[in-house]
């Protein structure tokens, strides 16, 4: 990635925002509180919303060697960290077995990196090809790459059985994650792609309509999921098909309206985030999401059940609200500070926390170098 775009301050503390977030909903397990279910409406589909916008490059050359070297990096970067901390974590928590990590789609909560890492390669390949031929522009290629993605999720989420989403080897590389969320990750390369068009209308009156409509279809999702939920028939059949069908696709609008908030919201206060040194610790989260993400779990060993009173039970939002996020940015630090720590060693450094910095010279170094 290019720092040019990966230290723009409201991207790296939108990146930060939305790490606490994660952090937030990992706290107790489950949480299926309202306000947990607010933030997975936009959650994940905004971090891989940013994960497409940064990796997107015009101007990018795209040879066989420098698509050998980007795969290469990136599963350094991302898949040695999720193996290593996500075995780890299976071997020290009492709940957990190792084969959970390989056969369960969730990974231990590690599928995030390697999902990641997929759509990366998709994306580099398919840039790769479009390079080669030049047929289209690079406008109409992203525009191509997230119809492709849109299309795929919309296929893939009726449970076609021949597609094979649900299967034992489709657990392992969590392709049903993959579908799930390629879409917002192709939603972040178009944007970028086309970034000036985006900000005309983040920065009209209408952003604060997209936000109204964002608040307005969160409550409807969560009644017309809840209602799904409960296993309830309601008649004429028309209506019952008609609220299924809403559960389906409204948290699907309901991410794309909490992309175009947040990020408007946060590019709005462009000016605070570049001079305002009371933002910096957001910003270095999101400068470190990889170490936060991949440490944040051992943290909170035998950490939750003392928090479920004031997280999950609690039927004050207000508490739920000023502890859950008090308690997010307190694992984060000190997720940080354990990172810190290891990443005195070049090797740690290097190969299990994902760092860009120069390889240090060890035997296993020419794995992944050029």
């Amino acid at each position: 990635m290019s720092s040019s775009i990966q230290r723009i301050g409201y991207l790296d503390a939108m990146r930060g925002f939305t790490m606490i977030l994660v952090v937030f909903s990992h706290i107790y397990i489950p949480n299926n509180t309202p306000l947990n279910q607010f933030f997975i409406m936009f959650r994940m589909p905004l971090f891989f919303f940013l994960s497409g916008y940064i990796s997107f490059r015009a101007e990018q050359a795209w040879t066989k060697e420098n698509l050998s070297y980007r795969l290469r990096d990136k599963f350094r970067t991302l898949i040695l960290p999720a193996l290593f901390f996500g075995l780890l974590f299976c071997i020290v928590s009492p709940e957990v077995e190792p084969s959970d990590f390989v056969r369960s789609v969730a990974k231990c909560g590690y599928w995030f990196t390697i999902v990641l890492f997929e759509m990366l390669s998709i994306y580099y390949v398919a840039r790769y090809l479009h390079a080669r031929r030049q047929r289209i522009s690079i406008k109409d290629f992203a525009m191509r790459f997230y119809v492709g993605s849109l299309l795929a999720f919309l296929i893939c989420s009726n449970d076609i059985p021949y597609i094979g989403l649900n299967g034992e080897l489709a657990d392992v590389f969590c392709l049903s994650k993959l579908v799930q969320y390629l879409h917002f990750f192709a939603f972040g390369v178009l944007c970028h792609s086309r970034r000036q068009h985006l900000f005309a209308i983040l920065d009209s009156p209408r952003r604060w309509f997209v936000a109204y409509s964002f608040i307005v279809l969160v409550v409807w999702t969560i009644i017309t999921q809840r209602f799904v939920d409960s296993g309830a028939v309601i008649e004429p059949v028309v209506i019952n098909s008609m609220l299924r069908i809403l559960s389906f696709s409204l948290p699907v609008l309901a991410g794309y309206l909490g992309i175009a908030t947040i990020f408007g919201i946060f590019r709005s206060m462009e000016q605070y985030f570049s001079h305002a040194r009371r933002f910096a610790p957001l910003q270095y989260v999101g400068r470190n999401t990889l170490q936060v993400y991949m440490l944040h779990y051992f943290v909170l060993i035998g950490f939750t059940p003392a928090l479920r009173p004031y997280i999950v039970d609690n039927p004050n939002i207000l508490v739920q609200i000023v502890v859950g996020l008090s308690v997010a940015i307190t694992i984060a630090a000190i997720s940080l500070l354990i990172g810190y720590i290891l990443s005195r060693d070049a090797n740690i450094h290097y190969y299990v926390l994902g760092s860009r910095g120069s390889r240090p010279q060890s035997r296993i170094g020419g794995l992944f170098g050029r």
